[in-house]
C-alpha cells in the first residue's frame, strides 16, 4: 500500500478514539503519587498530558518509545497511531518504536497483547495487520516470527 494511503488509513481507523484524560496516561505517573511512581511514568505522562496523537516529533516518540508499554490501555489505543505514523515516516530515527509496535501484540512478548489488541476496533485491527503484513513483505527482519505473531494474535 503507498504510503500516504496508509497514513490516511490509519487516520481515518483511529480519528474516533477517546483522548483517556490528564490523569489516565500511564498506570503511575503522576507527580502527586511521587512516592508510588517511577521517574520513567512521571516523565511520559507530562510529556502526553493534555497532548492529542496528532503532530509529534518522531525524535520525541522515540525517546518516549518506552510508552507502549506503560500506558494505561486507554492511552494506548489513543496514542498508538502516533507511533506507528512515526514508524512510517522516519523508521531509521524512530529505531526501536519498531519493536515495541510488534511486541505489544505479540503474546510472547507482552503479558497485556490479549488485552491489547482486545481494545481495537475491526478497522483498526485491519489497519495495524496491513502495516505488519507490510513489514513483512520489507523482509530481512529479525522479528519475522514476531511480527507474524502479532499478525496472528490481531486476525482472532
Amino acid at each position: 500500500m503507498e504510503i500516504t494511503q496508509f497514513k490516511a488509513s490509519i487516520e481515518e481507523a483511529f480519528a474516533d478514539v477517546p483522548y483517556p484524560g490528564d490523569d489516565n496516561i500511564t498506570n503511575c505517573g503522576y507527580k502527586e503519587n511521587f512516592g508510588s511512581a517511577c521517574w520513567e511514568c512521571i516523565e511520559i505522562a507530562d510529556y502526553f498530558r493534555s497532548k492529542t496523537w496528532h503532530s509529534h516529533k518522531v525524535k520525541d516518540l522515540r525517546y518516549h518509545e518506552a510508552a507502549l508499554n506503560l500506558f494505561t490501555e486507554e492511552a494506548l489505543h489513543y496514542y498508538l497511531p502516533a507511533f506507528v505514523l512515526a514508524e512510517l515516516e522516519d523508521p531509521e530515527e524512530a529505531d526501536v518504536i519498531y519493536d515495541g509496535l510488534i511486541f505489544i501484540f505479540t503474546p510472547s512478548g507482552s503479558s497485556g497483547a490479549k488485552e491489547n489488541v482486545q481494545l481495537l476496533s475491526p478497522a483498526q485491527r485491519k489497519v495495524m495487520i496491513e502495516y505488519f503484513q507490510d513489514c513483512l513483505e520489507e523482509g530481512g527482519e529479525y522479528l519475522d516470527g514476531h511480527i507474524s505473531q502479532a499478525i496472528d494474535a490481531l486476525s482472532q
